[in-house]
């Protein structure tokens, strides 16, 4: 009987120790390289740089949607395949640019691939194999990235041989049959995306002329990228102003990735904010693909905890013109010039 006992304690204290450990349930069930990446490799990646601490790279992992891909053929036989990359951002998230993508109903065999690629680039090989086997020839690649100054638009570019190199250069590039058309990124001066974000500043504003806004984004971990960023992002907020007449607006980034940037422009968000509240309404719309229970629009929110403002954290992929951006993409890709 005592040994039994022994026995179930130790079966409870394993399970309750597994709960305890959630980053080992998600990351590394998810994400089956993680584990075979060391402490020094993990301090190379953009934002974890400087890390010494294992929690703080816990913190970080946790926030890794898995790599994989989605292929969605209905029986469609074309020798054009199509082929979208996208960050993810677990079952919501995805789901909600998996739904946009098929709202297109593509003439042309798709799949779409998830994740960030930082650890290994076989989901993105597995994809165009499928298209190959459907009797694919040319494959047009849709990176859904805002603009090509981050990192992980520039690893997926250098996954393809169009960059010398890559911060996660140690992984795998792929290795296609198929001709490959590779098409730019999502830009924030496109004509659709600055429609997307002005319908949804018109849709929480109530008088225009008293109201101040500002756009947060995800941004990139590097400096002179999210300079980059962050000037394409304010040309279009004042597109949207000149559109509404908003007394102020601009753009930031969190730089999320970035352990030792982010705490800085959280700390200036709210500075403006504050002071903002205290002259008329403040609107704070945020530039990111989709959202989900664990994204950055409910990090937002506690970031801002306390502060007085109104919130749209609608994605990009939840409205009606990012389908047609796709669509765009997709009729706009050079056929006759391949990589």
């Amino acid at each position: 009987m005592k040994i039994r006992i022994n026995k179930l304690l130790i079966q409870i204290s394993i399970v309750y120790l597994l709960i305890l450990s959630g980053f080992f349930l998600v990351v590394v069930t998810d994400l089956p390289m993680m584990k075979s990446q060391d402490m020094k490799g993990m301090q190379e990646m953009p934002g974890m740089k400087g890390m010494k601490k294992m929690p703080e790279m816990k913190d970080m992992m946790r926030g890794m949607p898995p790599d994989y891909e989605v292929f969605i053929n209905d029986g469609t036989k074309n020798e054009v395949g199509v082929m979208v990359f996208t960050h993810g951002g677990w079952k919501t998230w995805d789901k909600k640019v998996t739904d946009a993508v098929k709202k297109y109903k593509t003439p042309y065999p798709t799949v779409i691939c998830f994740g960030m690629a930082m650890m290994q680039s076989e989901h993105i090989q597995k994809g165009i194999d499928d298209l190959e086997r459907s009797g694919v020839k040319k494959i047009i690649i849709i990176p859904l990235f805002v603009g090509k100054y981050n990192e992980v638009a520039r690893h997926y570019r250098y996954l393809f041989g169009l960059e010398k190199t890559s911060l996660w250069a140690r992984v795998k590039k792929v290795n296609p049959k198929a001709k490959i058309i590779y098409q730019p990124e999502v830009h924030p001066l496109s004509p659709l995306i600055v429609q997307t974000m002005t319908t949804y500043a018109r849709e929480i504003s109530v008088k225009p002329k008293n109201e101040r806004v500002i756009i947060i984004g995800h941004g990139p971990s590097g400096v002179k990228d999210n300079q980059q960023q962050e000037r394409d992002l304010n040309s279009m907020a004042q597109l949207i102003k000149k559109e509404i007449g908003f007394k102020e607006i601009i753009a930031k980034n969190l730089q999320d990735d970035n352990y030792r940037q982010r705490p800085k422009n959280v700390k200036a968000m709210r500075e403006i904010i504050t002071e903002w509240s205290q002259k008329g309404d403040v609107i704070v719309l945020t530039f990111l693909m989709s959202r989900s229970s664990r994204g950055i629009q409910p990090k937002i929110k506690r970031d801002l905890k306390g502060l007085k403002y109104k919130y749209k954290p609608t994605g990009l992929s939840e409205h009606k013109n990012f389908a047609l951006w796709i669509k765009k993409s997709i009729d706009d890709a050079p056929l006759n010039e391949t990589l």
